[in-house]
């Protein structure tokens, strides 16, 4: 994982090595304009060498203490009021060169927080994570409940399975049960109807039979008496009596025709009706089934519940309990970055003093050129004395340093806007396991000032990566200036490029960081193209390599070391690449880059023996 490099803003490989520019930058001064002031006793000449022994008496910067000292000593030295432009220049950028090297100290402790700071929120995402996968086991006891339903697949045909006391209740009541296309199952209730329905016509059939077998009987019962009258009787009444006894016979067997045909409509019927009771037995008893089988998961869902609810119990303590919980740890996160961004706002405004005084010193340097225009006597020690001066008050290295101030200020907003991302990303995750289970996100993680920072971030990063590249370009493109400052310009607007394509990408706007990381790769290959060129550095090589891609001329060819891997969080918090570096100081010839501050072109020469 890479980030922005704020914690040595140079390319020197000495990153540790203390900036001294301002105080190289005085000697440099020194050796041209010292001769003048030697005897003079007026208040600039006092005002200046006050200037030249203050800047030249500056601490290395060790320690955030020893920059304090700095700034707080090379401050006065800009209140002479009485000093030379020259003098007014050389303080000026004393001063914001000190502020910078105290920004640079900020930074290094601001680094120390933001790496607890990511380790807080690499701690908050595995509980978050750990919330998720207890939801996950609720989720799965959840489904053992029969009171919910279930999806199934049944004859490749999706159906929805209801819970066993709703499929006991389908059995026994409705019009259908199981229905499946053009088939179906009658329920318990339709088949006690249909039942009753068939035991109704069969009883009216049987009574019916009933009253017939009785009409036939007396119908028999009178031919039989008619018959034996008739044997007794003679003449016309024995004829009539027998008459009536063919009637009555005729009679019954008229109603015997009758029964035998209501015994036949008996047997379809009776066939249903045992169909009917038998189906009757068989969904009853799947009822009863479901009924005893519902209540074997009911009572062993009552145990699942329970495991349910410890796990909903452990699921609100991993968000909100007192200890190492989502809310504590967000309590512990808001005062690590509430901490964080104190010290970041102390680095910004050293930062930002630094940009400026750095502008003031450009102004003051240039003039000194303008001053410098006065006829002085060709090949004369004045002469000699005003060319050192400009040289030393070349703006181009000023420029650069001022380009370093505003790289390391938008390295700063940029590693606090991943910062911020990831306090959003965080926040999301807490409130995506919250939810589900119908828990509150902790009011403390729960922060709705957080996305506008973040913007702001973003945005503050996105400007001073502008104003280094501009500024930048500036010296590469320039008339003044030594052609290794313009190469150093260029070499340091190449990781500006990077760190400001990285921020786009980050930020989600892809055709950005495509458009600044091509920028990056053309100013690389023009520095590596050039003969004698400075090397370049192996992160950047990396950075902006792209695949199947071979290294150009003059970069390093030390291969980075791989990271290891770990299931912890990286020991930086970001994953920004370095922010741009400037020039190093004079005082680090080895470093790629142009030298810092004036000093940066060939010293003046002495001025000629008295």
């Amino acid at each position: 994982m890479l980030r922005h490099w704020t914690r040595s803003s140079t390319l020197s490989t000495d990153s540790n090595k203390p900036r001294r520019s301002w105080s190289l930058l005085a000697a440099a001064a020194a050796i041209a304009v010292g001769p003048l002031l030697v005897g003079c006793d007026n208040s600039t000449g006092k005002a200046d060498r006050a200037i030249l022994d203050g800047a030249a008496a500056a601490v290395p910067a060790h320690t955030i203490e020893d920059a304090t000292k700095n700034v707080a000593d090379l401050e006065k030295l800009t209140k002479e009021a009485d000093a030379s432009t020259p003098r007014k220049a050389l303080a000026k950028s004393s001063l914001a060169g000190a502020e910078l090297a105290l920004a640079q100290q900020i930074t290094a402790d601001l680094q120390d927080k933001e790496i607890l700071i990511t380790r807080k929120l690499w701690e908050m995402d595995q509980v978050a994570g750990q919330i998720l996968k207890t939801k996950g086991l609720i989720d799965a006891a959840s489904r053992r409940n029969p009171a919910e339903a279930l999806p199934t697949e049944i004859m490749g045909e999706k159906v929805v399975t209801d819970n066993l006391k709703n499929k006991a209740t389908a059995a026994r009541e409705g019009d259908a049960w199981m229905k499946a296309d053009a088939v179906s199952l009658p329920t318990v209730s339709t088949v006690k109807q249909t039942i009753s329905t068939l035991t109704g016509k069969i009883s009216e059939i049987n009574s019916n039979i009933e009253t017939l077998t009785k009409q036939r009987d007396q119908a028999m019962a009178a031919a039989a008496k008619s018959q034996a009258d008739s044997e007794a009787a003679k003449g016309d009444e024995s004829q009539k009596l027998f008459v009536a006894a063919a009637e009555s016979r005729k009679q019954a067997a008229l109603l015997a025709i009758q029964i035998e045909a209501a015994n036949a409509s008996l047997i379809p019927l009776t066939q249903d009706l045992a169909a009917a009771q038998e189906h009757e037995k068989i969904v009853t008893a799947a009822a009863n089934s479901f009924d005893e089988s519902a209540k074997i998961y009911t009572d062993e869902y009552a145990k699942v519940k329970d495991q349910i609810d410890k796990l909903t119990a452990t699921a609100k303590d991993l968000l909100a309990g007192d200890k190492n919980s989502m809310k504590s740890k967000a309590v512990e996160l808001n005062a690590l970055m509430a901490d964080a961004d104190a010290t970041r706002s102390k680095a910004i405004e050293q930062l930002k003093a630094a940009i400026s005084h750095y502008g003031d010193a450009v102004t003051d340097s240039d003039k000194v050129k303008t001053e410098g225009k006065k006829e002085i006597a060709a090949g004369s020690a004045e002469e000699l004395l005003q060319k050192g001066r400009v040289a030393v008050h070349e703006t181009s290295a000023l420029r650069i340093r001022q380009a370093e101030a505003s790289a390391n200020l938008a390295a700063l907003e940029a590693n606090h806007a991943l910062l911020l991302a990831r306090k959003v990303t965080v926040m999301a995750s807490a409130a995506g396991a919250a939810t589900p289970m119908a828990l509150s996100v902790p009011a403390e993680l729960a922060d709705p000032k957080t996305p506008e920072a973040l913007k702001d971030a973003r945005t503050n990063a996105d400007a001073s990566y502008q104003a280094a590249d501009s500024t930048l370009d500036g010296v590469a493109t320039g008339a003044s200036g030594s052609q290794q400052t313009h190469t150093a310009a260029r070499l340091a607007r190449a990781v500006v490029n990077v760190g400001w394509s990285q921020l786009a990408a980050n930020s989600g706007d892809t055709e950005g960081a495509r458009s600044r990381m091509a920028t990056a790769q053309e100013l690389k290959k023009s520095v590596a193209d050039e003969p004698n060129s400075l090397t370049i550095p192996a992160y950047l090589t990396l950075l902006t390599e792209t695949p199947g891609s071979t290294k150009s001329r003059g970069e390093d060819k030390t291969p980075a070391p791989a990271p290891a891997p770990t299931s912890e969080p990286a020991a930086t918090p970001a994953v920004e690449p370095a922010a741009a570096p400037a020039a190093p100081a004079a005082s680090e010839p080895a470093a790629p880059a142009a030298p810092a501050a004036p000093a940066a072109e060939p010293a003046a020469p002495a001025a000629p023996a008295q």
